[in-house]
Parts: C-alpha cells; sequence; structure tokens
C-alpha cells in the first residue's frame, strides 16, 4: 500500500527508475508509478481517494512537471478530481501532439481553468474542485503532512548506518509489511508501523516459521516493534489479530532500556526474544546475555526474571577431515589442520574445485551444555556458499545464507559429537582452473568463453572463496518462563 502514484505521462523517452528514495515525500512514505492505461481504465474513487481493483489506495496523484497533457488522460482527471481526488502537478496548457490543433489547445486550458482554478503554484498553490482538491507547487510530503497522514514507516537503529527498506500491501482487514535489511551487518531496530488496531507477528520467509511478537507498543503514529535483522535478512510483520491488553510495552536490561529504543542509542544490546507457552500462555524469555530482565506490560503489571550466567560459546576447531570429489581429486581424503578456503590450498586439484566436499569432525560438549533452559545453536560461521548439516547422524538443514547457524537443541548431546557438513560452491573456480590450464584435460565444457561477473576471459577471473571457514562454534542462551 503506498500513499502516492506518479502519473509518468507518454512523453518519449519515459523511464522509472529503480525504486529510491524520493526528495518530494522522504523516508517512510512509499510510491508507485503509473502509466496513462492504468489512469484511464483502473482508477477509481473511494473514500477521497484513489483506489485500483486489486485493493491498492493511493492519498494523491502527482502528474509530471509538464505543460502538456493527452486530452483523454485530462478529461479523466477531471471526473477523478470531481470524485473526490487530490492530484498533485503544474496546469497543463497544451494537448500532446498534434490531433485537432490548435482547437485542442483550447479544450485543454478550458478544463485546466475549471480544475485548477486560481491555482498558479507560486502565491496560490491549492484548489478544490468537485469533491477533490488540485495542489500545485506544494511538496506531496507536506500535504500528506497536513493531511494528519503520518509516515508508514520509520525505524531507530544503531547510528547512521544502518538502512532498511520496506514495502506495504493490505489484504482485506490485514497489514503485510515486508522489512529488509540492505547492510552485511545484524540490525537490532524498533521500527514503527502505521497501525493501531492491530498486533505483529513476525513470518520468517526463510523458514516459513510464525509466531506472534508480544512486544510491541502502541503509540500515536503506529505500532513500534523490535526486531532482530540479520546481515540482509528479512522479515514479514504480519498484523492481522486485535491488539491485547498483556502485550509487553517496554523492556529493561539491567535498568537499560533496550525496547523502545531511544533515538541515538548507540548500545549494542539486542532485544531478547519473548514469545507465549502455547499452553500455559505464560511468556516466555529467551536470554543471550545475563542480566536482571524488566518487562512492563500495558495493562500495568511488571514482570521481572533474573538470567543467570551465559556459557561461552564453545569453538569447534580443527582438525577437520574433509573428502572431495574423487572425479577432480586424486587422493581426495585429506586433513585440514584449520579451516581455510580451498582457494588457499596448495594443491591446484583443491585451488581450481568446483562441486561438493564433505566436512567431517568429532566434538564434546561438557554434561552442563545441556539442559531444558539453555537452547544451542551451530554456528558456522562463514560459509561459501551452501552447507547441508548432519549431527549425530540426524540432518539439521540445509544452510543457504548468514547467519549459517541451526538449532541443534535436542540433537546435541554431552559428550562426543559427530558433526558432518556437506558444502557446495559455484562452477566458476573449475572453470578458471581449466582455463589456466589448457594442456590438461578440462573437467567442463562450455561456450561460455567469458567471465560475467567481471567481463574477461576465464583464465583472468578472480578466483570465488569457498568452503568451509571459521569460526565454527556452539552458542548457548538462557530460556527463562516468567511468573
Amino acid at each position: 500500500m503506498s500513499d502516492v502514484c506518479y502519473y509518468y505521462g507518454r512523453q518519449a523517452f519515459n523511464f522509472v527508475a529503480p525504486k529510491h528514495v524520493d526528495p518530494a515525500l522522504g523516508y517512510g512514505f512509499d510510491y508507485d508509478v503509473a502509466n496513462a492505461e492504468v489512469l484511464l481504465k483502473r482508477m477509481r474513487v473511494r473514500e477521497n481517494r484513489i483506489v485500483l481493483p486489486n485493493g491498492v489506495r493511493y492519498e494523491l496523484l502527482v502528474l509530471p512537471h509538464r505543460d502538456r497533457m493527452d486530452w483523454e488522460v485530462l478529461q479523466r482527471l477531471e471526473q477523478l478530481v470531481a470524485a473526490g481526488a487530490t492530484i498533485v502537478g503544474p496546469r497543463p496548457a497544451y494537448a500532446r501532439g498534434l490531433t485537432g490543433y490548435p482547437e485542442r489547445d483550447r479544450a485543454v486550458r478550458k478544463i485546466a481553468d475549471r480544475v485548477w482554478g486560481p491555482c498558479d503554484g507560486k502565491q496560490v498553490t491549492e484548489h478544490a474542485y468537485g469533491k477533490g482538491h488540485v495542489f500545485w507547487g506544494r511538496a506531496p510530503r507536506a500535504i500528506l503532512r497536513a493531511r494528519g497522514v503520518v509516515a508508514d514507516f520509520g525505524f531507530v537503529g544503531q547510528d547512521e548506518n544502518t538502512r532498511l527498506d520496506y514495502i506495504h500491501r493490505r489484504v482485506g482487514d490485514t497489514d503485510v509489511y515486508f522489512v529488509r535489511n540492505e547492510s552485511d551487518r545484524p540490525e537490532s531496530v524498533t521500527c514503527t508501523f502505521r497501525v493501531r488496531d492491530r498486533s505483529p507477528e513476525l513470518w520468517e520467509p526463510a523458514t516459513g516459521d510464525m509466531r506472534a511478537q508480544p512486544v510491541y507498543q502502541v503509540t500515536q503514529a503506529g505500532i513500534r516493534v523490535p526486531l532482530e535483522l540479520d546481515s540482509y535478512g528479512s522479515v514479514f510483520v504480519v498484523f492481522r489479530q486485535p491488539v491485547s491488553a498483556r502485550h509487553v510495552a517496554r523492556v529493561a536490561i539491567d535498568e537499560h532500556v533496550v525496547f523502545p529504543r531511544a533515538p541515538g542509542d548507540s548500545t549494542p544490546s539486542m532485544t531478547p526474544q519473548v514469545t507465549r507457552d502455547s499452553v500455559s500462555r505464560r511468556l516466555v524469555l529467551t536470554a543471550r546475555t545475563p542480566g536482571r530482565y524488566t518487562l512492563d506490560l500495558a495493562d500495568g503489571q511488571r514482570k521481572m526474571a533474573v538470567a543467570g550466567t551465559v556459557p561461552a560459546a564453545l569453538p569447534i576447531q580443527g582438525p577437520w577431515q574433509v573428502t572431495f570429489d574423487a572425479a577432480q581429486v586424486d587422493h581426495p581424503d585429506l586433513t585440514f589442520p584449520r579451516l581455510i578456503s580451498w582457494t588457499d590450498h596448495p594443491r591446484d586439484a583443491i585451488k581450481f574445485f568446483s562441486g561438493i566436499a564433505r566436512y567431517r569432525r568429532i566434538f564434546t560438549l561438557p554434561p552442563t551444555a545441556i539442559a531444558k533452559d539453555r537452547p544451542l545453536v551451530l554456528d558456522l560461521g562463514r560459509v561459501r556458499f551452501v552447507a547441508d548439516v548432519w549431527l549425530n547422524g540426524k540432518h539439521v538443514g540445509i544452510l543457504w545464507k548468514p547467519p549459517f547457524a541451526a538449532d541443534i537443541s535436542g540433537i546435541a548431546k554431552s559428550g562426543e559429537n559427530e558433526l558432518v557438513v556437506r558444502v557446495a560452491n559455484v562452477w566458476s573456480n573449475r572453470l578458471t582452473g581449466d582455463a589456466r590450464q589448457p594442456n590438461a584435460k578440462p573437467f567442463c565444457n562450455t561456450n561460455m568463453k567469458y567471465a560475467l561477473s567481471w567481463e574477461m576471459p576465464w583464465k583472468d577471473a578472480p578466483l570465488h572463496e569457498s568452503g568451509l571457514l571459521c569460526p565454527v562454534r556452539v552458542r548457548s542462551a538462557r530460556r527463562v518462563v516468567l511468573p
């Protein structure tokens, strides 16, 4: 759902730039771009807003900064404004093209005089026509704010380098936001959504997991929700259930408020994950750092819990048994004393290897690491590019994006654990290796003579880091059921 629709006209050459923050709107107001077909055949007016058949609604329709207008488009604009729409843009003075010249130009100015009235874009910037309004010479953002329309989305991040993008759609009475992290670092943010009467749910696009988010705050600007986003991570924030009087409106760790995050607060504290037990409906806190946690509910109740020492991450170090594909590598069973990229190996067969290699390592967990209140996560660190993970003979999952981590609670055990990771890379390195060894039998046949990523011959293309890279570790947390 966007607040503004830009009509881009029929002039040649028309080009719609990639989505960006429009300076005339500023961050938090989204927009769409439409052509004449949409304006003429699909736009209607309902409750003084322009609507499309799929339910998308717009507060404003912004016209191009030109003094020429298609005759049929101008006629349709007059109908829309008379029905209650609001348009923003200059008064047209001429018809586009030569059809009906010069009578058509006079007809254009006659309609413009009715619709724009005394607007000149300088002294007079607004005119009411029928049930609608016309603006000329005022920024769309200023018009929206004057109408009491607040930003659809906003956030408070760790610092000025926090960058988020979003898109908003409405399905019936349900508001759906898709929020993504545009940077390569994890982000702990407080986001504000222009929703007031619905509670949030978090839907994970990578796993399909859907859970209620009991931590949020109802404000005049909308619903504030804490989000923890991975590197380039994303989440659907869905509003479909009524607001609960028992939601958590404030979270503090040792008196430091981590939700809602205050502007300028660069403390790296992360809002703990809070869920509700499906049976008892009691709040369950998962703490990644020790401390005294205070949760203030919207109905005035205060819940407090102390999370004891969280065990330090257990590193899984070498040596690793690594097995490569025998079709490419003679003597494919190797031992890596430490984890390195295949491209750093002295053997060319490993350096230029493309395919799947199997890593195996036995590691030990102390008895204190296994407990019901201590969820365990296997963190592979960096992987280039995809990992298929098995622990103690049980499939953990396929990890294909940062963070390369998976829950191993219930699979890990005290004592010895067998970890097997099958890692696959891309074919680029093998093609480069074939090109650099012209006298050897090639492993691949291709008619692609150039590496498209770099627009250079394969023999000159740089190698992609590949394999399981450090650090590999087992992370723990504390799970506390609140009274």
